[in-house]
């Protein structure tokens, strides 16, 4: 298990809870969990994929996985949907991965 973290993804102010946990050696499963206002604990989004790393910024959530080519990383960008009550799926991207020579991808070098 990853170290859980909480921030606030939904705009309303109180963090939700985002966990992950390894489930092999590549593997593994991303849940965002939150408290509605009558008490209830939601999970918002489940994902299972091989997590390169998870980041909030703005509100959103980016999820980087690796690709076949060594040089890139695939972004998921997760924005929370007030409608449906969920994160959802706002933007696929390609970022530009350097390495340092150890085999992580590091997107702000180069």
């Amino acid at each position: 298990m990853r170290p859980a973290v909480l921030r606030d993804v939904t705009g309303n102010g109180k963090a939700e809870l985002i966990t992950a946990l390894d489930l092999d050696g590549r593997l593994s499963e991303l849940r965002v969990y939150t408290v509605r206002d009558d008490g209830v604990i939601t999970r918002i989004l489940s994902r299972r994929a091989v997590l390169e790393g998870v980041e909030v910024a703005a509100e959103h959530l980016a999820v980087r996985e690796p690709t076949s080519n060594p040089d890139e990383v695939a972004v998921s960008d997760y924005v929370w949907d007030p409608d449906a009550g969920i994160m959802n799926l706002s933007q696929l991207t390609l970022d530009t991965c350097h390495t340092d020579g150890s085999g992580s991808c590091d997107p702000g070098k180069g």
